[in-house]
């Protein structure tokens, strides 16, 4: 899963800095974000980069759908952190997952997050689906 986990978050790393550069290009990002939600209307020369914009933002959506079906929740696309419901000695966790890392290899409580995680080492884990 790490493999396919890596090509996910190197597409969305590649079309982060694209979108950064579009956005940079309409005037930033609140002019951007503007454009993106629709609440103007773009000039004829914004038209061809706003359109831009939209598709990247359907293809980050698209890419966080495809780590979904996977079991994963998407916690920061900026530092690529995806948790993974799983089991670590009878506990019920969250097997923790950031880009760059070769393997899962690290967990936190349910109701903690990243700042909190620790080594699974030794201890016994099985990954859960996702809750219904």
């Amino acid at each position: 899963m790490v493999p396919r986990l890596t090509a996910e978050f190197s597409a969305i790393a590649k079309l982060r800095d694209e979108v950064a550069r579009v956005a940079r290009a309409l005037g930033g990002p609140d002019e951007a974000v503007e454009l993106l939600e629709r609440r103007r209307t773009p000039t004829a020369e914004e038209a061809g980069k706003a359109d831009r914009l939209r598709g990247m933002a359907d293809e980050i959506a698209r890419v966080v759908s495809r780590i979904h079906d996977l079991g994963g929740l998407v916690k920061d696309l900026e530092l690529g952190l995806v948790d993974f419901y799983g089991e670590v000695d009878g506990e019920r966790v969250f097997l923790c997952w950031q880009f760059g890392e070769a393997e899962i290899r690290h967990f936190h409580a349910l109701d903690e997050g990243f700042a909190n995680r620790r080594a699974i080492a030794d201890a016994r884990f099985e990954p859960r689906p996702l809750p219904n």
